[in-house]
């Protein structure tokens, strides 16, 4: 069984005061707090490769994330669950989305911790051509 790392939330006070009670709210926050994520590798120790986010993985992250206020706070602390992250299992891509829109080839399941929520669950896609894009962040079930 892999040790999970515990990841600090990071998310100001201030920040987490201001996230919205609505789905809908969430997303646009999100939209505003994550751009500067748009393009940004980063490396994943638990894959070793460098993980990149592109402009649909950021909104395929928005979607799921703004599902409940702790996979928001989960979306806003992503680039150092990602640095934390273990590696839980490798499947083939479920979804048409995966498959088609995004080309995976092959699903990375992560694992990673958040002190105070739980367990996050992440998702990163290899494609064909040697990319890996992140596509997802949730708390897991």
């Amino acid at each position: 069984m892999a040790i999970i790392k515990k990841t600090r939330n990071t998310v100001k006070k201030e920040i987490l005061a201001e996230i919205p009670k609505t789905v809908q709210g969430r997303r646009l926050f999100l939209n505003k707090e994550m751009k500067p994520y748009i393009g940004k590798p980063l490396h994943c120790p638990a894959l070793g490769v460098d993980v990149e986010f592109t402009r649909a993985s950021y909104h395929e992250t928005i979607r799921n994330a703004a599902i409940s206020k702790n996979s928001t706070i989960a979306a806003l602390n992503v680039l150092r669950l990602i640095k934390n992250a273990t590696f839980v299992e490798m499947d083939l891509p479920q979804s048409n989305k995966q498959k088609k829109k995004f080309q995976f080839i092959f699903v990375f399941i992560l694992n990673s911790h958040l002190l105070g929520y739980g367990d996050v669950k992440i998702i990163v896609g290899a494609q064909e051509k040697g990319d890996f894009l992140h596509y997802s962040v949730t708390m897991a079930k």
